[in-house]
């Protein structure tokens, strides 16, 4: 460096420091222009430095890089793989760091939000799972048959406000059968007949009620107010792609009115009017008239 003065390092530079020399003067007894200074295996004190010349200032950050890479090898946690000092508070604008703790703010309040609707969703999915047991029970109506079907629409009806009993634990059947149930609103009583079908509904259950209703009559000196025969037909499809019960059996249907006072009421109308009580659609009392009053064939009111 002709003309130029600068300064360098004689070795030894300190007995306890190892130099690795990067440039060094071509001279009988030449300084270290640039070199790594490090403490030898023998010292307590762990040190590491890089001695570089004035002109490396315009390449310091590649110099960084080249130090960072270095000190990392031996102590990784100190300088790890993402160590960059242009963002660290220290040597940043204020405006930057603030900017850098606004972002930090904002990550630990979405943090903090984002476990609140992750607990929140935890109590739902719980909740869900229990409300699908209820919702098993609930649909009974539209999926059972025997006793089960007999049950579900025991406790459909008593959610109305119905009186009901199982007949068949009546003393008077003397184990014989009769209707399923006996469904009384004061002075007011129906017979009724459940059935369930894996396919059509059968209009054999309209004969059995009458024979019911002639046994009713005899051992109650009066007769029953209606007869009501309650189908699950088509039970394992969708309610909404089942057919209509005894469709084809309408005459029979209309005979089975004028003759017994006699309605049928398919378990999807029931179910509708269990809903519409339940949502607060329609009120038990109305529920209970509408049912009372049907002939032929049940519909289920629309809701409003």
């Amino acid at each position: 460096m002709p003309n130029k003065t600068y300064r360098g390092l004689r070795q030894p530079t300190n007995p306890s420091r190892v130099v690795t020399p990067f440039i060094v003067e071509n001279l009988r007894s030449p300084l270290f222009l640039a070199a790594l200074l490090e403490s030898d295996e023998t010292t307590l004190d762990n040190d590491s430095v890089f001695w570089l010349p004035d002109m490396a200032r315009a390449n310091m950050k590649e110099w960084l890089a080249v130090a960072l890479t270095h000190w990392r090898a031996s102590d990784p946690g100190t300088f790890p793989e993402s160590a960059d000092w242009m963002n660290a508070d220290t040597w940043s604008h204020p405006t930057a760091i603030r900017a850098r703790q606004d972002l930090a703010d904002h990550d630990a309040a979405q943090a903090r939000v984002l476990a609140e609707l992750d607990a929140s969703r935890r109590g739902l999915e719980a909740a869900a799972i229990q409300a699908a047991t209820a919702s098993e029970s609930w649909q009974a109506l539209l999926t059972s048959d025997s006793d089960e079907l007999v049950a579900a629409v025991a406790d459909a009806l008593s959610y109305l406000g119905f009186d009901v009993i199982d007949a068949d634990a009546l003393e008077e059947h003397k184990g014989k059968k009769r209707e399923d149930l006996r469904i009384t609103d004061g002075a007011w009583t129906a017979l009724a007949e459940i059935k369930g079908y894996r396919g059509s509904a059968k209009s054999g259950a309209l004969l059995q009620l009458s024979s019911a209703a002639i046994t009713y009559t005899q051992t109650q000196q009066s007769a029953p107010d209606a007869l009501w025969y309650i189908p699950n037909s088509n039970r394992d499809i969708d309610p909404n792609q089942r057919e209509i019960p005894l469709a084809n059996r309408q005459e029979d249907l209309d005979t089975f009115a004028e003759t017994n006072t006699g309605c049928l009421i398919d378990t999807k109308d029931l179910f509708r009017v269990r809903q519409l009580v339940a949502t607060d659609a329609l009120s038990k009392d109305d529920a209970r008239e509408a049912l009372k009053s049907a002939r032929g064939r049940f519909s289920a009111p629309e809701p409003g």
